[in-house]
């Protein structure tokens, strides 16, 4: 395929994309959070998951039906435009999903850091003074989480033993 053919075939996904999500954040979601889906998802499993393990949950369906696809391809079968169009849509998508995920965790954990020493008032009675450090020793998960698509996915591949 030519510089100029691929341009075109990248412009018509990107807008198919842009589409798509409009109608389905309908579906999905509702409300004003996007990613409403995926947390009630995780909140719904009994492994008590988190939102992005839910969601790679569900982008694995849509891996193994792409090798489903290739495996048809090589025996020598035609492949249906409508499900390869949906395939790759949902497959592009995805890694979105995921990297709107992390922001909203990363952007969620950023108002709870705590730069300077504050009073914080427990139940209207007690002043109690919180600082970084104090933060760091009540919640270990206070960290904040800084991971690349790339890790994510490396990791959950070694996790799950794909």
């Amino acid at each position: 395929m030519d510089k100029d053919t691929f341009k075109q075939l990248v412009t018509k996904r990107l807008e198919d994309i842009v589409t798509t999500n409009e109608v389905k954040s309908q579906q999905y979601a509702p409300g004003q959070d996007r990613l409403q889906h995926f947390r009630d998802v995780a909140r719904l499993d009994v492994r008590n998951i988190e939102p992005e393990e839910a969601l790679w949950d569900m982008w694995k369906k849509h891996i193994v039906a792409i090798q489903y696809l290739i495996q048809d391809v090589k025996a020598g079968n035609s492949v249906d435009p409508a499900l390869l169009d949906e395939l790759i849509r949902d497959n592009v998508f995805y890694p979105i999903l995921l990297e709107g995920l992390l922001a909203d965790r990363e952007y969620n954990e950023e108002e709870v850091v705590i730069d300077k020493e504050e009073e914080v008032v427990i139940d209207n009675e007690e002043e109690v003074v919180i600082d970084n450090e104090t933060l760091k020793e009540l919640d270990p998960t206070y960290k904040k989480l800084e991971v690349s698509i790339k890790d994510f996915v490396e990791r959950m591949v070694k996790q799950r033993g794909f």
